[in-house]
């Protein structure tokens, strides 16, 4: 790392010191916790603060639930490895850039240099890139490639090493924090007749929490709602009508449940209806995501914004666009409405129910 970004970490890391140690000011902390989760690397650094910003984000990952025969989640650097690196043009063939195996992670969000998103659907210029899958075959759902295509193999995906992806959103208010939950998978099924379909999945949840110090060294926090994407918008929920349960250690978790193949989340189990769609998402499988959490802002491929899968004119049968500076969970343009409606509604139901206290640390 260079130097200078060592300094720049180590003078930043004093200033949060300083929040946290300056007497009767300890409301302040919660500036020194927002600008840890804003910038994860400071997370590397030991410290009480570092340590409630941890806990911040692992309290509210929910428990994901998928059904039995679904693939789940994935690991986004294997879907890359999997992938070949293509460019697409109005009018002209797609032009491959790196084959299966040769795409850097690092190099991803360095290939396109204009300044909107890079997905050939979202592009002002309806040019762009998109990663393609490679002769993958998904048991148990419709797939990139059929059975006996030359080189397919079957990909099984491995949930120990899933990542759960995690983003501080944009600020609400002093002690509102709005965290984003972010999981991918390699493929996507739609409806009948594989209307829907494609290569790359980003779903996930958003957390709305208070959080604050009561009193020095008294940290409080509480779930206030939370946002449940599905395919193109989602739904807020309030922490009361959530289902919670209790990790090993006894505390407690949201859940969350993941539709079969499309993987859009919901807040209860069974049968939703979506977009004339019927989507069965059951307590079937469980994935524990606290064990899984990875900075999302530190990923080598984080700030790419091109399709994460083949791409074609119709954008609900293309790869989507990963969680970047161009996409957020919920959108931009509606988080202040949304947020001004459900906050108020929500803060005032149940705090006591999900309100947890910790005692200081030492640094």
């Amino acid at each position: 790392m260079p130097k200078g970004l060592n300094r720049f970490r180590f003078v930043r890391v004093l200033l949060i010191a300083a929040f946290f140690t300056s007497g009767p000011a300890w409301g302040s902390s919660l500036d020194a916790l927002r600008e840890i989760l804003n910038d994860p690397r400071l997370l590397q650094e030991p410290g009480a603060v570092q340590a409630r910003a941890e806990e911040l984000v692992a309290a509210y990952a929910p428990k994901y639930w998928f059904h039995a025969d679904d693939t789940g989640p994935s690991d986004p650097i294997q879907f890359i490895a999997d992938s070949s690196l293509w460019f697409k043009e109005p009018g002209k063939p797609d032009l491959m850039i790196a084959e299966q195996g040769k795409i850097n992670p690092l190099e991803l969000s360095r290939a396109w240099r204009n300044p909107g998103p890079a997905r050939p659907n979202d592009s002002f210029t309806g040019a762009g890139l998109f990663l393609k899958l490679e002769n993958i075959i998904l048991p148990g759902n419709r797939s990139p490639a059929a059975p006996g295509a030359p080189s397919s193999r079957v990909v099984v995906n491995d949930w120990s090493r899933a990542p759960l992806l995690w983003r501080l959103g944009p600020k609400i208010r002093d002690d509102l924090f709005l965290i984003e939950y972010w999981f991918h998978s390699h493929f996507s099924q739609g409806g009948p007749l594989g209307i829907g379909d494609h290569e790359g999945d980003w779903e996930g949840v958003a957390a709305l929490v208070h959080a604050e110090f009561t009193e020095p060294g008294i940290f409080a926090h509480r779930l206030v709602a939370m946002y449940f994407a599905a395919h193109e918008g989602g739904d807020w929920k309030c922490a009361e009508d959530l289902d919670w349960t209790q990790d090993e250690t006894g505390r407690r978790i949201p859940e969350a449940y993941s539709a079969r193949g499309s993987h859009a989340t919901y807040s209860k189990s069974g049968r939703h209806w979506n977009y004339a769609l019927l989507e069965n998402a059951p307590r079937g499988k469980a994935w524990d995501t606290v064990k899984n959490l990875r900075p999302l802002t530190l990923e080598p491929y984080f700030g790419f914004s091109g399709g994460w899968g083949k791409t074609n004119r119709w954008a609900f049968m293309s790869g989507p666009m990963p969680p970047s500076s161009f996409k957020s969970m919920p959108g931009k343009s509606l988080l202040d409405r949304w947020i001004k409606v459900v906050e108020p509604i929500c803060a005032t139901r149940a705090e006591s129910a999900v309100l947890r206290e910790a005692p200081a640390q030492s640094p």
